[in-house]
């Protein structure tokens, strides 16, 4: 699931992003990418509402436990 995937990218990296244009059915529009480093070119958003999630503190305990086992 993507949602998980960015999850994990925010717990591991913090909310880091990057707009882009794109192509899209021959319009161009800006799309946000999430990038693991930052530069003049990226936004680092908060992250202080999710870390208050149970649901991302329980993901954070999972991939600690999953990178200590590895």
């Amino acid at each position: 699931m993507l949602w998980l995937q960015i999850f994990e990218h925010i717990l591991i990296h913090g909310d880091i992003r990057k707009t882009t244009k794109l192509a899209v059915a021959g319009e161009e529009v800006e799309v946000e990418e999430f990038v693991e480093e930052e530069d003049e070119d990226t936004v680092k958003h908060s992250t202080t509402a999710l870390a208050k999630r149970e649901s991302f503190v329980n993901m954070g305990k999972n991939l600690k436990q999953k990178v200590g086992t590895a």
